[in-house]
């Protein structure tokens, strides 16, 4: 092999570039000390590096929560050993003075010095540390006591027994106790409160409601262009919504292959299809019960005026004592319904006739009328409409006129003017009790001169109709309003009112009696019929919250007799006043069943697209959420909670159609749906030699017809990704029946039926409850007097509830307090109480079907006061009084406070030394840890020296071998 000179060069670059590359990397681990610049340097290394450096944090960490420990240990000591000392100081001066040689002036002198110690115990009970209260247990942000030494904190009986304190982490896996527990220092004296030991189980935890959801398998291969993908939620707060995908957007080609980001967007892209939605409900259960049971029993026409608002469906049952229709000398009827026991008053009506009078008037006023209560009275006076003209105005063709009702001893009783032209309409004139109609035209013709055409005007002054007034009788019943019938009569005088008084009596008949207004029988004790007890029933539209009509007033009323004779009677009822408003269908063995009394059915008549557009729900993304989860199945799921919530669902038909296969041959390919044959037309369907296309099996099963309509008008028809022919209805939640035994061919296989998508249904929160362990009496609340605390925490907020027995007599009266504070508090309808005399007291938290769960705890207040405190107001009392059985008896108690205070001392003593054990122990890793990593990461110093310079002699021994191997250049030659 020759070698050349520029291969030498080549080679001495290069391995001078690799020698300086080198001592850069020497020279940069000499300036920074670490051996390990990145992780290539040494992967497994920088492992090592990057854990040293987690437990050297760690212990860090540790080293600052020993330090914070071993400061509130100090305090705690300082402040405990003040404590101590207060209480040898309080011993002291109650042994001088328990010895009898004090005069009045020093025992006040003590009484004053043992006050201000006490106060300074509660001081040093209110020791902090950085802000926080050190006796507070973990509460640290409260202090402990408030001015008067009474515990400012909850001492809950769990608390008196757990005791649970404030701790510090101070290495793996140990964790050290800091603070002392009040009670081991202060003491509790009990307050006997009335719900000690009541309570066994003291919490609880509502289940979490879920959401309904469907998955569907997506097959992105498949061309979803042509396949139907809709959408409909039912049971939301909105009603039932269906949503229409578009499917064009889900083309699959080369161009623009299908992704589950673009199946996501068309779902949630969804738009909602607009349709009319009633919402029901009952109020009870007969409510529940007397719908028919299907999905349709309450219906409203979407042409229907009540297309938006809250309606009551009222359905009223009530037994109706009824009699056998019955004819007072066809003076008085009565029909078997409307014929209730009690009075009808009979009242004495105006009625008119009119006759012309001067100028005969009748041609230009007709339709007169009376008000039925007016006190005209034929037997005082004639009456008579007056009509007078005024002036007549040649420019623009009227007339005026003032018309007069005139009494023939009164004179003019009522007025009005009116003006009228040739074109005018007619016109209803009131005068008084008296109403009518004027015909301008008729007036008109009778003014002007007959073919003159022009406007020449005579006199009608005086012109009059005569009127005569009379009386009918007509009867209403007075304590309902019912209508009974009635017929002209002279069974009362004009002017005299009445009653017709119906008695039943035990015997199964009915009397009647008709009294006039002066008590004397016209009619009495002549009439009786039978009675016989029908259940009726009222149903009525009323809006939200009114009021139902009276017994026989609703807006379709039937009996059982009526039930009987025409079951079909309580299906498609229609109810309101627009006809086909709304409908329903009613159960017959359950209105049957069903108690006396009104049933209330509520009802939210809405138009879905006003709906949607006002709450913001027109697409599907705004109702449920949609996704692909980790099975890769598209996930459509409601956004609401609980079990309300469905999915529509559609029957269908897929089977697998061969497209090499001739359908001309005979074979039938038709199909049943609802009874009723839709034929398809096999004579192209020829694929023996030319293969049939999937459009030319869709397209027949489209234009498949009854005689009437065709089947692509009513269903849905396309290839599913599994390549099966898929029919089915395009209505969710129809009555779509298919039947393929029509079907005669051996192409078509694998035939099924069913119905999709599938779905889960959400679940709702269930409720959970707290019970006390006992059963609570009258006689028990009766006796309490004094005040007792409870302590309820929802959701981990405590609340205390506290209640003043004095005021309370039975547990109605206890649950009815510690509800409305419970409701003041934490607000309505989260926590419910309930039990009676003889029963548990049951707190029940009540699920919500927002997924989440709640959780009740329920205690009682142990103490409000601290036993050491209490302990030295009552030495001080003692002192103001010279009770000498109290000072000498204090001694005892002060040796045990301060047993108490030394030994929650020698606790803390103990944890001190410890801590400062674990501090050494801590001190010590971290300095293991630091060691390890330096062995790891840093650089040996003598070590990279000595590379660094053996580099450098290679470089420099390299560049002067380097400078002879070059050849010498024209250049120095010249020089």
């Amino acid at each position: 092999m020759r070698i050349t000179n520029s291969m030498l060069i080549k080679d001495m670059l290069w391995n001078a570039n690799r020698n300086l590359t080198g001592m850069a990397k020497s020279q940069n681990e000499l300036s920074t000390g670490k051996r390990i610049q990145r992780p290539s340097d040494d992967p497994v290394g920088i492992t090592q590096v990057l854990k040293y450096k987690a437990d050297i944090r760690e212990t860090e960490q540790y080293a600052e929560n020993i330090s914070d420990s071993l400061g509130w240990l100090e305090v705690t000591e300082s402040a405990l050993d003040d404590v101590k000392e207060i209480l040898q100081r309080v011993r002291e001066l109650t042994v001088q003075a328990s010895n009898g040689t004090y005069n009045p002036e020093d025992t006040t002198k003590i009484k004053t010095e043992i006050e201000q110690l006490t106060k300074e115990i509660i001081v040093l009970g209110n020791s902090t540390i950085a802000g926080r209260y050190i006796f507070s247990g973990l509460e640290t942000d409260q202090a402990l006591f408030d001015e008067d030494g009474n515990y400012n904190i909850n001492i809950s009986s769990e608390r008196n027994k757990l005791k649970d304190v404030l701790n510090f982490e101070v290495s793996v896996g140990e964790t050290m106790e800091v603070s002392t527990h009040p009670i081991d220092v202060f003491g509790v004296i009990s307050m006997n409160n009335f719900f000690e030991e009541l309570f066994a189980e003291r919490s609880a935890e509502t289940t979490e409601a879920t959401k309904a959801k469907t998955e569907l398998s997506i097959d992105l291969n498949h061309d979803y262009s042509s396949s139907v993908l809709d959408i409909k939620l039912k049971g939301t707060a909105y009603g039932d919504l269906q949503y229409d995908v578009d499917e064009s957007l889900l083309t699959n080609n080369i161009s623009d292959p299908l992704t589950k980001s673009r199946i996501i967007e068309a779902l949630k892209l969804a738009t909602i299809v607009n349709s009319m939605n009633v919402n029901y409900s009952g109020d009870t259960t007969d409510s529940a019960a007397i719908l028919a049971g299907g999905t349709n029993d309450v219906s409203v026409s979407p042409t229907s005026d009540l297309t938006t608002g809250a309606y009551d469906i009222v359905v009223n049952k009530y037994s109706q004592e009824s009699v056998l229709p019955i004819d007072i000398d066809g003076l008085f009827s009565f029909n078997s319904i409307n014929a209730t026991e009690g009075d009808y008053l009979i009242k004495t009506a105006a009625s008119l006739t009119a006759a012309n009078g001067v100028g005969s008037p009748l041609n230009v006023i007709s339709n007169i009328e009376i008000d039925p209560s007016s006190t005209l009275n034929d037997g005082a006076e004639d009456f008579t409409i007056q009509i007078n003209q005024l002036d007549a105005d040649e420019t623009d063709g009227s007339i005026a006129y003032q018309l007069n009702l005139v009494g023939s001893v009164s004179g003019v009783l009522e007025s009005a003017m009116t003006t009228v032209t040739s074109n005018s309409g007619a016109t209803n004139i009131q005068l008084g009790d008296v109403t009518f109609s004027l015909d301008p035209s008729a007036l008109w013709a009778d003014e002007t001169s007959a073919g003159s055409g022009a406007a020449t005007y005579g006199s009608y002054n005086g012109n009059t109709v005569q009127l005569t007034v009379s009386n009918l009788v007509t009867a209403t019943q007075v304590s309902t309003g019912e209508v009974a019938m009635a017929t002209n009569s002279g069974v009362l005088a004009d002017g005299t009112d009445g009653t017709i008084t119906f008695n039943f009596t035990d015997g199964g008949s009915a009397s009647i009696d008709v009294v006039d207004s002066a008590g004397g029988i016209v009619r009495g004790n002549s009439y009786l019929t039978t009675v016989s007890s029908l259940d009726m029933y009222d149903v009525s539209l009323v809006s939200d919250g009114a009021s139902a009509p009276a017994n026989g007033l609703g807006d379709f009323t039937f009996s059982e007799a009526d039930i009987a004779a025409t079951p079909g009677i309580v299906n498609d009822i229609p109810i309101g006043t627009l006809a086909n408003g709304i409908s329903i269908d009613l159960n017959a063995s359950a209105l049957a069943a069903a108690s006396a009394g009104t049933h209330v059915i509520s009802v939210d008549v809405a138009d879905v697209a006003n709906v949607a557009a006002d709450n913001g729900i027109s697409t599907l993304g705004k109702m449920a959420d949609i996704y692909f989860d980790q099975n890769d199945k598209l996930v459509i799921e409601s956004k609401e909670y609980g079990d309300g919530v469905s999915f529509g669902t559609k029957s269908f038909l897929k089977t697998n159609v061969d497209l090499t296969h001739d359908y001309t041959a005979g074979d039938v390919l038709d199909l049943n749906i609802n009874g009723t044959t839709f034929q398809v037309d096999e004579s192209t369907l020829d694929g023996s030699v030319t293969a049939l296309t999937q459009n030319d099996i869709v397209n027949a099963y489209k234009t498949a017809t009854d005689g009437t309509n065709l089947l692509g008008d009513i269903a849905d028809i396309y290839y599913n990704p599994e390549g099966k022919l898929v029919i089915q209805p395009k209505n969710f939640d129809s009555n779509f029946s298919i039947d393929s035994s029509l079907i005669v061919s051996t192409g078509i296989q694998e035939i099924s039926v069913g119905n999709e998508p599938s779905y889960t249904l959400g679940t709702d929160s269930g409720d959970s409850i707290v019970s006390t362990s006992s059963h609570l009496t009258d006689s028990m609340v009766n006796d309490a007097k004094d005040v007792s605390v409870l302590i309820l925490k929802v959701d981990g907020e405590p609340q205390n509830i506290e209640i003043d027995f004095s005021k309370l007599s039975s547990v109605n009266d206890l649950i009815s307090e510690i509800q409305n504070q419970v409701d003041d508090k934490f607000g309505a309808n989260k926590v419910v109480i309930t039990g009676g005399d003889g029963a548990a007291l049951d707190f029940k938290i009540l699920g919500t079907d927002d997924g989440e769960k709640h959780t009740l705890e329920v205690d009682y207040q142990f103490t409000k006061e601290s036993e050491l405190v209490h302990d030295l107001k009552a030495l001080s009392a003692a002192f103001e009084v010279k009770d000498d059985a109290v000072i000498d008896a204090s001694l005892t108690k002060l040796d045990m406070h301060l047993d108490r205070v030394l030994t929650a001392m020698g606790e803390v003593g103990g944890k001190t030394n410890r801590v400062e054990f674990i501090s050494n122990r801590v001190s010590d890793n971290k300095l293991t840890f630091t060691s390890l990593m330096s062995n790891v990461q840093d650089v040996d110093m003598a070590e990279s020296i000595m590379l660094f310079k053996n580099l450098e002699n290679i470089y420099r021994a390299s560049l002067s071998v380097g400078a002879k191997v070059i050849q010498p250049s024209l250049v120095d030659f010249i020089q």
